[in-house]
């Protein structure tokens, strides 16, 4: 019954397991259309923000007959920093072309548009959506005409990952966190190490995170080719801090379908650390699926987390 049913859907209305958004309306005929458009919304916020390869944490909608307050709370990859990045490397060489005082010589003139041609080059082939880097534009556009321009939108963004243990407000916490960090240094060469901790650190304090672990999990599985390494470290990771005392998780369950570490066949493989308890209807379960597109096919991810 755990596996077969969504646990968030088979416990709403138990222990705060309520409805994410929050509606004022006046019949019934309303509810089902503003949770239809809920729906909608949270789709193409959730494929938006993976195209600008961003991980969504969550996104709450409260809504009345004149406006709609959207809040979404979000984590920053370092691929997208990386294109960030250039797309500020681009608009430096253009001020710097412009201003006389640079101009002396034509090599220089010459040296900088080929760096800013190669530069647009390369963003145009990967990432079509940076040409024009105006999220919060693009996002209110959509969302006006799927509105039909008959409500004041107001979305307000909060970013997670200002830097590793932010999330940790006692001085003992954060010394705690660090010894856990010390007994996993033989993975610190590893691409997926940091982000991997800083996503920890704020599953660990946050709320309804399975959305931004699965999401994470499929973008890292996409990329690397040694899926068992990082399952392994997955594994140690979360055997250190579920036994910690300033984590107020209980329990984590991940499903992995596909062909771990390129082997012909697919299979499932299971991650269980700590207790689950997916029968009882009174414990509190955030569950989360995601898939990912990768070289040797695709992925699926079913994540449970027990607080």
């Amino acid at each position: 019954m755990g596996q077969k049913v969504n646990p968030i859907v088979f416990r709403l209305g138990f222990k705060n397991n309520l409805w994410h958004s929050n509606y004022l309306y006046n019949n019934y005929e309303e509810l089902s259309l503003y949770i239809y458009q809920d729906i909608e919304i949270k789709n193409y916020i959730y494929k938006f923000f993976k195209l600008h390869k961003l991980f969504l944490h969550s996104c709450k909608i409260i809504r009345s007959k004149v406006g709609l307050n959207i809040f979404v709370f979000y984590y920053v990859s370092t691929k997208s920093l990386n294109i960030i990045n250039s797309i500020n490397l681009i608009q430096k060489i253009f001020l710097n072309i412009s201003k006389k005082n640079y101009i002396k010589s034509k090599k220089k003139i010459i040296k900088r548009l080929w760096i800013l041609y190669l530069l647009k080059k390369k963003l145009n082939t990967k990432e079509n959506l940076y040409k024009n880097f105006d999220f919060t534009e693009k996002l209110l556009e959509c969302l006006t005409l799927f509105t039909k321009k008959s409500l004041n939108i107001n979305i307000i963004l909060q970013n997670s990952n200002k830097s590793l243990f932010v999330n940790f407000k006692n001085k003992l916490e954060s010394e705690r966190f660090k010894k856990i960090v010390l007994k996993l240094r033989n993975y610190s060469n590893a691409l997926f190490f940091k982000e991997c901790l800083n996503i920890l650190s704020i599953v660990i304090k946050k709320r309804n995170s399975a959305k931004l672990i699965s999401e994470f999990l499929a973008f890292q599985f996409s990329v690397m080719k040694k899926h068992n390494y990082f399952l392994n470290f997955l594994k140690r990771a979360l055997l250190l801090i579920i036994k910690s005392r300033f984590s107020f998780i209980k329990g984590f369950k991940l499903i992995i379908n596909g062909r771990l570490n390129g082997k012909p066949r697919a299979k499932n493989k299971f991650l269980i650390v700590g207790k689950v308890p997916l029968q009882s209807i009174n414990s509190k379960v955030d569950y989360s699926t995601s898939v990912s597109y990768s070289q040797y096919g695709t992925f699926g991810f079913k994540v449970w987390i027990c607080e």
